[in-house]
């Protein structure tokens, strides 16, 4: 199988929602776009969620305030075991995420089958999460 996997996003609608309407933050409006445009070279297109592990577009999730970057390394650890139980040989997985769920989703399965069509997005993501972090502070 081919998967297209979309890193989920901070902000959030106040109430429950799809997943593809939940997270309404810049960055994951020009992921779904992403997906959208190039829906025909993938089989599958999944939300990776800090909270839920990889979650299907139109399932309903209540809004929540689980972030990668706050897990200790045991709950990465299930997260990435729950993402790794998904795929098999064979399959190939794109993402557009942030770097951090990038390096997940290459510890959830072999690293060369992780392809990533959008850096330059990513990349601009995490300087984004460490901008908006120093700021914050």
């Amino acid at each position: 199988m081919r998967y297209l996997i979309i890193g989920c996003g901070k902000s959030k609608t106040p109430n429950a929602n799809k997943a593809r309407h939940l997270y309404v933050g810049s960055m994951f409006k020009q992921s779904i776009a992403y997906a959208e445009r190039h829906a025909s070279e993938y089989d599958k297109v999944l939300i990776l969620s800090a909270l839920h592990g990889l979650i299907e577009l139109d399932d309903v999730y209540e809004p929540y305030d689980v972030y990668l970057d706050d897990l200790n390394k045991r709950q990465v650890s299930e997260l990435v075991n729950k993402v790794r139980g998904l795929f098999v040989t064979g399959d190939t997985v794109a993402c557009v995420c942030s770097n951090g769920y990038a390096e997940l989703l290459r510890a959830a399965i072999y690293r060369d089958k992780v392809v990533v069509p959008m850096l330059h997005l990513c990349e601009d993501m995490d300087m984004f999460a460490r901008a908006r972090h120093i700021g914050s502070a």
